[in-house]
């Protein structure tokens, strides 16, 4: 497991920090509550083009399926809501790329 405080020393990326947390589940609730369509059409790298409280509203369903795991990344400091929904994207991102490579 990559922990938090070796992504914030540089050995991991952002993406390889939260790509750890994202399963078949957090893909699912993303595809739900974003849309393939929304994630595919988005032009932003970052898919801040989708509005931040549809991100937001995943919180709970995320801290459900991965809550602990993050907890346990993070050296038990908790899980923040920017740790759900950079798990979110990260999902996002994954779909979006599964989507253009197959």
């Amino acid at each position: 497991m990559i922990t938090r405080s070796q992504y914030l020393n540089g050995e991991a990326t952002q993406r390889e920090y939260y790509a750890q947390f994202v399963n078949d589940s957090v893909k699912n609730l993303v595809l739900l509550c974003v849309g393939a369509e929304r994630i595919k059409n988005s032009t932003c790298p970052h898919l801040n083009d989708i509005p931040l409280v549809v991100w937001d509203r995943m919180q709970f369903g995320i801290m459900a399926f991965v809550g602990r795991k993050l907890g346990e990344a993070n050296g038990g400091g908790g899980v923040s809501l920017s740790d759900t929904v950079c798990t979110a994207k990260e999902a996002a991102k994954q779909i979006r790329e599964e989507e253009t490579d197959g």
